[in-house]
């Protein structure tokens, strides 16, 4: 398992409160994670040392990054890489280096070039506008640790939430949603409650930046569960049931 997909797991899943007489001070739970795009290996420090949740380094090639890279192997923050195109090499060249996961689009990996086992896989879609119900509902298979996604600029609408939920939902994958610099509470509680496990900020972030997104999202804090929760079932017919059903009209027609 990948540290990403601990880290999401953690922040969906907090620590119980502590059996004992002894008041331990804990911190606010998180809306979301947060994290930061990076382009070149200088930032690579200066984010976690600043408080990134996970970073990830937008290059062509991971050529250059060994170096900062091998400072980290063994912290806790999810170190991945966004690369245009993954093969099997590559792959394993990526995990034997130290990388925790990679981004990519399902047109620019290789099938069955990552192993789950070694690598952790983003699915990066540019337009979620294009992408068919069925492409989603394959990512479970396909073991996938989040699903990357750009939100377009201006203001956030119930349309483009409503898009969101139609990802996380049909792929059951948590979504990682690249925001501007400086995302706005409301905009967070939106991006929370449609399936968002963290927000990414964009190339350039500040120290001032990460610090005051870290702050946002511990005011808005997760969502509470609602009473209707649970209440939905997805009524999806099988195969079988439409086979049958077809049967039962050709009957009826004789």
């Amino acid at each position: 398992m990948s540290k990403l997909q601990k880290a999401i797991d953690r922040l969906r899943r907090p620590e119980g409160r502590p059996v004992g007489f002894v008041a331990t001070p804990r911190e606010r739970p998180k809306a979301m994670l947060l994290g930061t795009l990076v382009r070149d290996p200088s930032q690579l420090r200066p984010a976690i040392e600043a408080g990134a949740d996970l970073v990830i380094a937008h290059a062509a090639e991971p050529d250059g990054f060994e170096a900062a890279l091998a400072a980290y192997r063994d912290d806790k923050v999810p170190i991945g890489i966004w690369l245009p195109h993954v093969d099997e090499p590559l792959a394993n060249a990526l995990a034997a280096a130290g990388w925790d996961f990679v981004v990519s689009t399902l047109e620019g990996t290789r099938a069955g070039a990552i192993d789950p086992d070694k690598l952790g896989h983003v699915a990066a879609f540019l337009d979620t506008e294009q992408v068919p119900d069925a492409v989603l509902r394959a990512l479970g298979p396909l073991e996938v640790d989040a699903v990357l996604v750009k939100r377009t600029a201006g203001d956030f609408t119930l349309r483009q939430e409503a898009e969101l939920v139609r990802v996380t939902t049909l792929s059951g994958a948590p979504l990682l949603v690249v925001v501007g610099h400086e995302p706005s509470a409301a905009e967070i509680r939106a991006l929370r409650d449609c399936g968002s496990a963290a927000v990414i900020l964009p190339e350039g972030a500040t120290a001032e930046q990460i610090a005051s997104g870290q702050a946002l999202l511990r005011a808005v804090g997760p969502r509470k569960r609602s009473r209707r929760e649970g209440a939905e079932i997805a009524l999806v017919p099988s195969l079988a049931s439409l086979h049958l059903h077809e049967e039962e009209e050709e009957e009826e027609e004789f």
